[in-house]
C-alpha cells in the first residue's frame, strides 16, 4: 500500500472541509486505516497530530480572513470551529504571538502554516533511503511494567525511569541487556489525542515464574516483522519514521498490520548519542 497516498488524500479531505466540522473517525476512513493505525501513521508522516494539523491549517486560513475579508473577528472565529473569539484569540496568539485584532488593524505579517504535500516534504526534508529488513520471530514472554497513556498527555518516559531502577529483579532473563517497549493493539472506536492506550517496558523472559510485585506479563505472538534501525539521537526520530512509515511501504509493496509492535533497545542504545542506535518492528500483513 502507498501509505504516503494514504495520508495525502487525508489531508486533501482536511483542508477541504476547515470551515466544517472534522472527526477523527471520518479521517480516518478517508484513509482506509483504523483510527490508532491513521494516528500513528500520520504523526510519523506528517510530524503533527490529525488535529494539530488542521487547528493550524484553520489559524492560517482565518489570519487570512482577518487581513483580506471584513467579515468580523467573532465571525471568522465560528467560522473556523472556535467555539468563541475568546478560544480562537488564545489559540491564535499561541501560534502567532499576536492577537487577531493586532494583525486586522496592522495587517502585520504571520508565519503562515501551508498546506503539507507529502511528496515535496519528504524531498525537503532530504529523507534518505534507509535499510528495512524482513524477519519471522518466534513468539515472545515479557515481563515489566505497563502504563496507560495518551498522545496529549504522554508518560512512557516517566515508566521508562521507574522501569529502568528495577528492571534487573526480573529473574529468567532470555535476552541479557535488551529492552522492549510493546505497543499492544488498540481497538478504540473513538480514538483521538485524549483516548487512552497501553504502553509496556519490559524483558523477554524464558517463563512467567516469579514475577516480582508490581510487574505484568505480556505474550507477543510468532510474527514476520519489517524491522528498520533509527541512528542517533531521538530527536531525529522522526525521520526514520517518515521514511519507515511513507517511503517504503511504496517501495517494497508491503502492507503492516495492525498487530503488537515495539521498539528493541540493547547495548547499541545510548539516550542523546548520535552513535545511539534502536530498532523499530512494525508487523507485517
Amino acid at each position: 500500500m502507498d501509505y504516503s497516498r494514504q495520508i495525502q488524500k487525508a489531508l486533501n479531505f482536511m483542508e477541504g472541509r476547515l470551515t466544517c466540522n472534522l472527526e477523527l473517525e471520518d479521517i480516518a476512513d478517508i484513509a482506509n486505516f483504523s483510527m490508532f493505525h491513521f494516528h500513528r501513521l500520520f504523526v510519523g508522516i506528517v510530524g503533527y497530530t490529525p488535529m494539530d494539523y488542521v487547528r493550524r491549517r484553520r489559524l492560517s486560513e482565518a489570519a487570512r480572513e482577518l487581513v483580506y475579508s471584513m467579515r468580523s473577528i467573532k465571525v471568522i472565529a465560528y467560522r473556523y470551529q472556535f467555539e468563541s473569539q475568546a478560544s480562537f484569540t488564545r489559540a491564535f496568539g499561541k501560534q502567532f504571538e499576536l492577537s487577531p485584532g493586532k494583525v486586522r488593524k496592522t495587517k502585520h505579517a504571520f508565519a503562515y502554516f501551508a498546506p503539507i504535500d507529502v511528496k515535496k516534504e519528504m524531498k525537503r526534508k532530504g529523507v534518505d533511503s534507509m535499510e528495512v529488513k524482513i524477519m519471522n520471530k518466534e513468539a515472545m514472554k515479557i515481563v515489566g511494567m505497563k502504563t496507560t497513556t495518551t498522545i496529549k498527555n504522554n508518560n512512557i518516559p516517566q515508566l521508562w525511569d521507574k522501569f529502568n531502577k528495577v528492571c534487573s529483579s526480573i529473574p529468567n532473563i532470555k535476552e541479557q541487556k535488551v529492552a522492549l517497549g510493546v505497543c499492544p493493539p488498540v481497538d478504540i472506536k473513538d480514538f483521538n489525542e485524549d483516548a487512552p492506550f497501553d504502553y509496556i517496558a519490559g524483558m523477554i523472559v524464558e517463563n512467567f515464574n516469579n514475577i516480582p510485585d508490581g510487574m505484568i506479563t505480556y505474550e507477543i505472538p510468532a510474527q514476520k516483522y519489517a524491522v528498520i534501525t533509527h541512528k542517533g539521537a531521538l530527536d531525529t526520530l522522526q525521520k526514520t519514521y517518515n521514511y519507515f512509515y511513507s517511503v517504503w511501504p511504496e517501495k517494497s509493496g508491503m502492507e503492516f498490520s495492525d498487530g503488537t509492535e515495539f521498539e528493541l533497545y540493547d547495548e547499541r542504545f545510548i539516550f542523546g548519542s548520535p552513535e545511539s542506535e534502536m530498532d523499530i518492528y512494525r508487523p507485517l500483513k
